[in-house]
């Protein structure tokens, strides 16, 4: 037999990252654990995987690195 499984704690935080003018730039994204207490933690996992994340810059361009660049 398994264990329930226990309610989320912790925030879940999503990394992004993006070469803006030439320098390399990290956005975090936090959900906080309520969420995953309001919707479910299935639907929370979804949603953190599905966020868009828009960044904007007059002084250079914007690349988003993808996982081991």
């Amino acid at each position: 037999m398994s264990e329930p499984t226990k309610p989320m704690v912790a925030p879940i935080t999503l990394e992004k990252h993006f070469l803006v003018g030439g320098k390399r730039v990290t956005c975090h994204v936090t959900f906080p654990a309520q969420i995953a207490l309001d919707i479910g933690l299935e639907n929370m996992y979804a949603c953190a995987q599905r966020v868009l994340v828009r960044l904007e810059s007059k002084e250079g361009k914007i690349k988003e690195l993808k996982l081991g660049e």
